[in-house]
């Protein structure tokens, strides 16, 4: 049997009883479909955003690599320092002050192009230095520090690991920066 309203026809075998009688909507839509949908659209939205913003959230976190560079006060070239043992031998390994990890010094044939210097000028000696959280040395080795232009932390640590300088340092092109860490 089909029923007809207006332009809208509907099979009475695909029409569905509500409480009050008939309904207009064809068997297997609810009145809540769209809302349903819209839901289930929502969610699908909301996972994948999650998800992308799991993903890329280490990405943006991840700490950047410090490039760093010194020159001893006895010597007039530079060293690079890496955290990991590169291809060929260094010419100098340190222990990392409370840690076991260690840092690997090349020799490095001239300081690289668009770096600043850092001269520190510490009291004491045997503090270690550290940029931007990587251990670069210590104030027996290190006189002066090259870096990338930009702002760097530099902290400065006693011999028993208490920190004595803790500043963000601006590092120009080609210029150099004296720090005078008191204490």
């Amino acid at each position: 049997m089909v029923i007809q309203i207006g332009e809208a026809a509907f099979h009475r075998d695909r029409i569905k009883l509500d409480e009050s009688g008939w309904s207009m909507l064809p068997l297997g839509v609810s009145r809540f479909g769209k809302e349903r949908q819209a839901m289930i659209r929502l969610w699908k939205v909301s996972a994948i955003s999650l998800l992308a913003l799991m993903t890329f959230a280490p990405l943006a976190t991840a700490k950047h690599k410090v490039v760093i560079y010194y020159q001893g006060s006895s010597s007039p070239g530079w060293y690079q320092v890496y955290a990991e043992p590169q291809s060929t031998p260094p010419a100098y390994t340190y222990n990392v002050p409370s840690s076991t990890q260690q840092v690997y010094v090349y020799p490095a044939p001239t300081l690289a192009g668009g770096m600043g210097q850092v001269e520190i000028k510490v009291p004491h000696h045997d503090t270690s230095i550290f940029v931007d959280g990587q251990f670069a040395g210590t104030s027996d080795h290190v006189a002066k520090l090259g870096l990338e232009a930009g702002t760097h932390n530099i902290q400065v640590r006693d011999h028993d690991g208490n920190t004595v300088f803790d500043e963000n340092v601006a590092v120009s092109a080609n210029q150099v920066t004296e720090l005078k860490p008191h204490k």
